[in-house]
Parts: C-alpha cells; sequence; structure tokens
C-alpha cells in the first residue's frame, strides 16, 4: 500500500474514531445531566409515603419470596417499611442505625459498625433524596428515558465504591419525573451472587412532616 493512501486511511480512521468519542462524551453529559435534574427534583420532597410490593429471588435455591405493605421515606431521617403480608414487621433504616420490629419487639442495630451496611444505607437514602453529589462518588450513572413512558426515567447505577462493589452488582431505578410531581416508581438491585430484590412504589403521596407513628422510629 502506497504512503499516501496509508496516511489517508490512518487519518479517516482517526476521524471516525474522534467522531465516536464526541458522541460518547456528549452522550455522557446529557446523561449526567438529565441525571442531576431528577435528583433536584426528587429532594424537593421532604416526606413520601405509598404502597410497596417487594419480589426477593435468591439464586441459591432459586426460590422468590413475595411480600408488600407500606414504606415512608424522610429526606432529613431515613425509611420505613411497614410489611403488611405475609407477615407483619417494621423495618426502619437512617444511616446510623437499623430498627426491626416484630411481633410487638424491637432491636435496635448500630449500623457504622457494618461498613457494607453503612454505605449501602447512605446510598439508598441519597437516591430517595436526590444526592446527587454522594451517588455519583460512590457509583457510575447511566439515565435515559423509558420507552413508550411518558415522564418516566430510567436509571443505572454501577458501584465504584469497593465496598459496595463487594456486595451490589447493580440497582436500576424507574422514576416519575413531571413537573409538578418527582418520585420513584421501582427499585431493583442485584448482588454479586445473583440474588435480586425487587420493590414496587405505587399510590405515593408527598407531604413536609412525619406523623407521631412514624417519627418514633426516628427518635434519637
Amino acid at each position: 500500500m502506497k504512503l499516501k493512501k496509508i496516511f489517508t486511511t490512518a487519518a479517516t480512521l482517526i476521524f471516525c474514531l474522534s467522531g465516536i468519542f464526541a458522541q460518547s462524551n456528549a452522550a455522557d453529559a446529557k446523561s449526567e445531566k438529565d441525571f442531576r435534574r431528577i435528583c433536584e427534583n426528587l429532594s424537593k420532597v421532604k416526606v413520601v409515603r405509598g404502597d410497596f410490593e417487594l419480589s426477593q429471588y435468591a439464586e441459591k435455591n432459586g426460590r422468590t419470596v413475595n411480600s408488600s405493605g407500606k414504606y415512608t421515606i424522610s429526606a432529613s431521617d431515613g425509611m420505613i417499611w411497614f410489611t403488611k403480608k405475609p407477615v407483619e414487621s417494621v423495618m426502619a433504616i437512617t444511616k446510623n442505625y437499623i430498627i426491626q420490629e416484630n411481633k410487638g419487639r424491637q432491636r435496635k442495630m448500630d449500623g457504622r459498625k457494618n461498613p457494607t451496611f453503612a454505605h449501602m444505607a447512605n446510598a439508598i437514602s441519597s437516591l430517595f433524596t436526590g444526592n446527587y453529589e454522594e451517588i455519583e462518588k460512590n457509583f457510575i450513572v447511566e439515565c435515559g428515558p423509558v420507552k413508550n413512558a411518558g415522564f418516566e426515567w430510567g436509571i443505572t447505577l454501577t458501584p465504584e465504591n469497593k465496598t459496595i462493589a463487594s456486595y451490589i452488582k447493580t440497582i436500576k431505578v424507574n422514576v416519575l419525573n413531571k413537573p409538578d410531581v418527582c418520585h420513584i416508581l421501582m427499585i431493583m438491585m442485584e448482588t454479586v451472587s445473583g440474588d435480586r430484590s425487587d420493590y414496587q412504589l405505587s399510590k405515593q403521596v408527598l407531604t413536609d412532616t412525619l406523623n407521631s407513628h412514624e417519627a418514633k422510629y426516628f427518635e434519637k
């Protein structure tokens, strides 16, 4: 091959690659901008309540366990899961501790002694409250509209933090993002062992304060 032809071929290849990288960078920038816009809308919500349905799949035995109930997320406090079926129980999660309540008995655990829990609790709390700086510090973020779903957006989080990555493979989230309302519709978490937890959230009500029953779980 003549030198001129080699040069032309190489130049064309470089031009094409630079175009691909430019498109990729532009797509990444748009994804980041969309994600931050959604987070800003999520952060405006102080308290959200709703119903949940949870499907938990265990890779080891291939079994799926379903449960349902109600949940409350407080931007300044944490989250509470009031399971109604198949067995009534309560789990409250903050950045510092977990409360588990079953058949009237309550157990409180210090989450700060468990680095994996601390990082996961912080990540989930940051997601619900729209703290994009904390999320982007620990995850690679992909964000884009869900096809044929109007105002619904899909977010995929892949852990960069080694502690989180030792347990979580990926987190996928669907968010309803309208001009007048923004809340999470679905969360799916897959562990490195292949287990999956799929939360479907519905009937959301946005408010400014906790009620007395909810507040007692966040008493210091």
